[in-house]
């Protein structure tokens, strides 16, 4: 199905593609803007419509190619980083060509933020101790145990959201 999730604040949307058998599964999209903006403002705040059905993954993808294009993209009320067509985890980044105007809309919207986690910044702490790990200083092996502990079950991609 494709489907299109608004956001009743703003009336910024995304448009995503979801292999499901039933649409009302509670599926609320993978979007990396999407979920946060979903966990600043609540669910309660979007709408969910399913705009098209299919039988077979190749006619949904090629419907959200479709939707999902580079006009789409340069649009401010997108939540959409990337287009359609290829699904979210399959996509190929290497093969992803972007126009220069959508190249400096990320670049806007990531400028002083860390690529993991949108609207999170570093303190100077946190900073000079990645600047000694990365510049060849020891870490204490006690140091290593506590990240190795506290990133274990921990899915890059899923920084305490839920779907």
């Amino acid at each position: 199905m494709i489907y299109k999730i608004t956001n009743k604040i703003n009336g910024k949307v995304y448009i995503g593609a979801h292999k499901t058998r039933n649409p009302d599964d509670n599926y609320w999209g993978s979007g990396k803007y999407l979920r946060a903006a979903i966990a600043k403002h609540g669910v309660e705040n979007f709408t969910k419509e399913i705009l098209h059905t299919f039988d077979n993954s190749n006619d949904m993808f090629a419907k959200e190619l479709e939707i999902v294009n580079e006009e789409f993209l340069i649009n401010e009320n997108t939540y959409n980083l990337k287009v359609g067509g290829k699904g979210g985890w399959h996509y190929d980044r290497s093969k992803r060509k972007l126009s220069e105007e959508h190249k400096k809309k990320i670049s806007l919207a990531m400028k002083g933020k860390t690529p993991w986690i949108k609207g999170k910044t570093h303190n100077e702490k946190t900073k000079k101790r990645f600047s000694e790990i990365h510049s060849g200083k020891v870490v204490s092996e006690e140091t290593r145990m506590k990240m190795s502990l506290a990133r274990k079950g921990k899915a890059p991609w899923n920084k305490g959201m839920t779907t």
